[in-house]
């Protein structure tokens, strides 16, 4: 955490469209004696390697068994998760239908983080499937700039409950 006064505290102003290749392109603004108040909030930037998985692919991760686990999704090249909000039992049928999971039992839809939080970034909220979708990609949601805050606590994960045989 910040505390007291912070002499020459430096901060990368970029597009919001992150349309800049390199730190190099953003301006850096130089301030000096910034405060609590000022610099209250702290930022941090992790960067993933585009091309790390296929686009459009999900995964489920962090699941005690195959059928279960927080919901992430390839979009532009990198894993990222899904926010809760709004995620219900119809989004994650069309989720496990599409991942080959479509037993006689009805999924759960997670919330909270029940999975663990992930290192990759929030990529998609507020998904509303209708259940007819045969691919989550169907779906409306929004993307990670078009929703202002999902917490690392409130990412998305499902149980894609299969008949069990003895």
């Amino acid at each position: 955490g910040t505390a007291g006064l912070i002499g020459d505290f430096n901060t990368f102003v970029c597009n919001w469209l992150a349309t800049e290749s390199s730190l190099a392109e953003c301006d850096l603004k130089v301030t000096s004696s910034c405060t609590v108040q000022e610099c209250a909030t702290e930022y941090g930037m992790q960067c993933f390697d585009p091309g790390m998985c296929d686009e459009g692919t999900f995964r489920l991760v962090d699941g005690d068994i195959e059928q279960e686990g927080r919901v992430e999704v390839c979009y532009y090249g990198v894993w990222g998760a899904i926010c809760d909000a709004d995620w219900n039992e119809i989004d994650a049928y069309v989720l496990c239908r599409q991942l080959g999971y479509d037993g006689g039992l009805a999924p759960v839809a997670y919330n909270e983080s029940r999975f663990q939080d992930g290192i990759y970034p929030i990529v998609w909220s507020l998904i509303d499937c209708q259940g007819w979708e045969k691919n989550i990609m169907d779906c409306t949601r929004k993307d990670y700039l078009r929703f202002s805050t999902c917490s690392r606590f409130n990412t998305a994960g499902v149980l894609c409950a299969e008949d069990c045989v003895d």
